[in-house]
C-alpha cells in the first residue's frame, strides 16, 4: 500500500542515473519505495529539512559538494538520517571512511543490480532504526541511574505507590525517615491515604517511639508504565518545634503587653475606684451620724407617748421634742439620707463595672478562637482605660447591631482595642492646649461589612504625617519622645489582627484632622 512506502532521497546530479536508480527501486517487485531526486545537495538538504524522508542515497561527486564533506554535510544537517553512498568510485579505503563518518553502506555504481540496492535500503533503514533504539535504550538505562541517584541523594523523602496503594520504590531519605529499610517497603500498602493535592502534614510513629512531623506531597506519576502516585515528605519536626517555641515568646510578648498595660493603669483604676469609694465612706458616715440623731429623736417619741398614756405633765417633754427636732434638722435628714443612698449604690456599682471590666480585660486568653461579644470587650477596655483619656477626650461609641458573635482571642483582641484607644489619647494630649474646651473626641464604631466585622477607632488628634504611614506597623518603630513608647503596641495589634485572626488592619490619617484605625476581623472563621 502506498501509505506504507519508504521514501528515499536520491542526491544525484546525472538524469540517467537517476532514471536507473527509479526503475530499480520502483519497479513492482520494490514497490514499497517512493523515490525523490535532488540534483545538488543545497537542494536535497533543503528537502531533508521539510521532513518525511526515510533514507538518503548520496553521491559524492555533485555541482556544489565533493568527496567525503558531501557525506559530512548530509550527517550534519540530518542526524541520525540512514545514508547509503552511491558513487563511482571503486576505493576500498574511501569506502572505509564513509562508513565511519555514519554512513550505513557504500555501493559503486555500474556495481550494483536491483536486489542490492533495494536490500541496502532497506538494511540502512533497519540498521539505524536498531541504532536509534539501542542508542534511546542506553540513554534511558542512563538516565534511571542519574534519577535513582538524584533521588536517593534528594534530602526529602522519595516514595512511589501503584494505584492500589502498594510502595514501589522507596528513596534512602524516605528510610531514614521513616526508620525502615526499603526492603520492609517495597511491596507494602502505604500507611496514609494517597490523593494527589495540596501538602499535609502527617505525624511518623519511628522505632523508638520518637513522633516525627512531616509535610507529605503527592502528585501523580507513571512508574514502569503504570499510572502511580510520587509522594515527598519533608522532615518539618524542628521547623514545628522553632514554631512552637515562636508562638510561645509571642504569647509572652503579648503577656508582657498586657501586664505592662494593667501596670501602667493600674494607678489610673485606683483612682477611678477610689472616688466611689470615697462617696461610699463619707455617706456611710452620714447616714450612721444621721441614725444616731434619729435614734436620738425617736427616744424622745417614746417617753412622749409614755407620759401622754400615763396622763404626765406635757409642757416640759412637748418643749424637749421640739428642741431635739431642731438639733436634728430632720427636713434636712428627710433630703439627704435618700441621697447618700443613692450616691452608696452608684458607687457600688461603679466599683462593680470597674472591677467586672478588669476580669474582663485582663482574663487570660483560651487557646483557641471563642464566639465574643466585641461590643461587650470595647466597653471593657473604654472602662479600664478610662483614666487614660478622660482627662483629654470624650469617647463616644456607634455599635451596629446587626453585627453577630465574632470568633476570636477575646483577650489579645482587647489588647489591640486598648493599644489604640491610648495611642489616640497620647495624641489627643499633645494638642489638648489647642482645644477650646481642652478636650478632643475618640470615636469607636462597629459595622458589618458582607462577612467582615469592621471596627473603627478615630480620633480628633493632629494626624500621622504621610511620609511614615507605611512604617507605623513596623516593631520598634515609634514617633513618640524616648521613654514614653516602645514601637511595639501597633506591631503586636497589627500581628493579632492579621496572623491570629486572618484579618486586616489599616489606617486612614490626614494631617490636622485625625486618624482612623480600621480593623476587619472575619466572620466565618472555623471555631474548632
Amino acid at each position: 500500500m502506498n501509505d506504507k512506502k519508504q521514501k528515499v532521497l536520491l542526491i544525484e546530479d546525472s538524469p540517467a542515473v537517476a532514471r536507473l536508480i527509479r526503475k530499480m527501486l520502483t519497479s513492482e517487485r520494490y514497490a514499497l519505495f517512493d523515490l525523490e531526486v535532488a540534483s545538488k545537495l543545497s537542494s536535497g538538504l533543503e528537502r531533508l529539512a521539510d521532513g518525511g524522508i526515510d533514507a538518503v542515497l548520496l553521491d559524492l561527486g555533485l555541482p556544489d559538494s565533493q568527496g567525503l564533506d558531501t557525506l559530512g554535510r548530509v550527517c550534519a544537517e540530518a542526524p541520525g538520517m540512514p545514508v547509503v553512498v552511491l558513487t563511482g568510485l571503486d576505493d576500498e579505503k574511501l569506502g572505509f571512511q564513509a562508513v565511519k563518518m555514519g554512513a550505513q553502506d557504500y555501493l559503486v555504481k555500474g556495481q550494483v543490480n536491483s536486489n542490492l540496492l533495494a536490500r541496502s535500503v532497506r538494511y540502512a533503514i533497519e540498521r539505524q532504526r536498531l541504532q536509534d533504539i539501542e542508542r534511546k535504550t542506553r540513554h534511558l538505562q542512563k538516565s534511571e541511574v542519574r534519577l535513582r541517584t538524584i533521588i536517593n541523594g534528594n534530602a526529602d523523602g522519595i516514595i512511589v505507590v501503584d494505584r492500589d496503594g502498594v510502595v514501589c520504590f522507596v528513596n534512602q531519605a524516605a528510610e531514614s525517615l521513616i526508620d525502615r529499610k526499603a526492603e520492609e517497603l517495597v511491596g507494602e500498602l502505604f500507611g496514609f491515604p494517597v490523593a494527589a493535592g495540596d501538602a499535609e502534614e502527617i505525624n511518623l510513629v519511628r522505632r523508638d517511639e520518637e513522633i516525627c512531623v512531616a509535610e507529605m506531597r503527592v502528585v501523580k506519576t507513571e512508574w514502569e508504565g503504570e499510572p502511580a502516585y510520587l509522594v515527598s515528605m519533608r522532615d518539618i519536626t524542628e521547623k514545628k518545634q522553632a514554631e512552637e517555641a515562636l508562638r510561645h515568646s509571642e504569647a509572652q510578648l503579648l503577656q508582657a503587653q498586657k501586664l505592662k498595660a494593667i501596670g501602667g493603669l493600674a494607678a489610673g483604676i485606683a483612682h477611678e475606684i477610689n472616688t466611689p469609694i470615697q462617696y461610699i465612706g463619707d455617706n456611710t458616715r452620714f447616714l450612721k451620724d444621721s441614725f444616731d440623731d434619729m435614734n436620738h429623736l425617736l427616744e424622745i417619741y417614746k417617753e412622749l407617748l409614755a407620759s401622754v398614756k400615763g396622763s404626765a405633765m406635757l409642757p416640759d417633754l412637748v418643749e424637749k421634742l421640739e428642741a431635739a427636732i431642731k438639733d436634728v434638722d430632720m427636713d434636712f435628714l428627710t433630703d439627704e439620707i435618700p441621697l447618700a443612698i443613692k450616691q452608696s449604690r452608684d458607687g457600688v456599682e461603679r466599683v462593680a463595672d470597674i472591677v467586672r471590666a478588669m476580669k474582663d480585660f485582663a482574663h487570660p486568653d483560651p487557646k483557641e478562637k471563642v464566639q465574643t461579644d466585641i461590643h461587650k470587650a470595647i466597653e471593657s477596655t473604654i472602662t479600664v482605660s478610662r483614666n487614660e483619656w478622660k482627662y483629654v477626650a470624650d469617647v463616644k461609641t456607634d455599635f451596629d447591631p446587626d453585627i453577630p458573635m465574632v470568633p476570636c482571642l477575646p483577650g489579645e483582641f482587647n489588647q489591640v482595642i486598648l493599644n489604640m484607644i491610648v495611642n489616640a489619647a497620647h495624641a489627643l494630649a499633645d494638642v489638648a492646649g489647642d482645644k477650646p474646651d481642652g478636650k478632643g473626641t475618640i470615636k469607636i464604631s462597629t459595622r458589618r461589612r458582607d462577612d467582615l466585622a469592621e471596627i473603627r477607632i478615630s480620633d480628633t488628634g493632629p494626624g500621622i504625617p504621610e511620609n511614615i504611614q507605611s512604617r507605623i506597623f513596623e516593631p520598634f518603630f515609634t514617633t513618640k519622645e524616648v521613654g514614653k513608647g516602645t514601637g511595639q503596641g501597633l506591631s503586636i495589634a497589627n500581628s493579632v489582627v492579621v496572623e491570629k485572626h486572618g484579618g486586616t488592619l489599616s489606617l486612614e490619617s490626614e494631617k490636622g484632622k485625625g486618624t482612623t484605625f480600621i480593623i476587619c476581623l472575619p466572620l466565618e472563621n472555623q471555631i474548632p
